[in-house]
């Protein structure tokens, strides 16, 4: 018997409205009036500032969704490989104001994971994460941060280790705003499944 391929789908940031291609970022913060459009493989993805047709809105439930180039093009050409290690900060799904990792662990409304690039910069407990993402297209391992953050390499922690940094309270805050982030915890491995961390026992 013939294996079954996998279906694959390249992941494009566009406006609502429009739906014209513009840069991730976006998307990958949850903005206002952008989507994440997702275009089945073989198929030509265009280039930031272009129209996008022949996909859709919603997560694929058939296959794996990558992120794809700015520049577009075929889609063999364009899909970005993302297998990089992470640091994931519990935020404030509204702000993106880092909070103590418990609030994540909790799936308390409001809240989400956010994940950053090993080699960037982690924000310490009430600061605001940049340049990250909620949501997952790679499967490197993810590490949790030190509360105080830093350099993404020297923040990460082993999630194991994670209730061994610096005792926290968290300060009160504003009332949580809803969203539809979920997460889950565990002591599986970890991977990553569109916008949640996922356990494999």
């Amino acid at each position: 018997m013939e294996e079954e391929v996998e279906k694959e789908y390249l992941a494009i940031c566009v406006t609502k409205k429009s739906q014209a291609r513009v840069v991730d970022q976006p998307c990958d913060d949850d903005e206002k009036g952008h989507s994440w459009y997702f275009l089945p493989s073989p198929s030509t993805v265009p280039a930031v500032g272009r129209k996008a047709r022949g996909g859709a809105f919603g997560w694929p439930e058939d296959g794996e969704a990558y992120r794809a180039a700015r520049k577009g093009g075929r889609s063999a050409d364009a899909k970005v490989d993302e297998s990089y290690d992470l640091v994931e900060v519990c935020v404030k799904s509204r702000t993106r104001m880092r909070v103590f990792d418990g609030r994540c662990d909790d799936e308390d409304e409001g809240h989400a994971w956010y994940y950053l690039p090993l080699t960037g910069h982690v924000p310490a407990v009430t600061e605001k994460a940049v340049r990250g993402s909620f949501y997952l297209f790679g499967w490197g391992e993810t590490y949790r941060a030190r509360r105080g953050g830093g350099k993404g390499s020297q923040a990460a922690i082993e999630e194991t280790s994670a209730e061994d940094d610096e005792t926290y309270t968290e300060p009160d805050t504003e009332e949580p705003t809803p969203t539809e982030s979920s997460s889950s915890s565990g002591n599986c491995t970890t991977v990553h499944f569109r916008k949640s961390r996922v356990r494999r026992c």
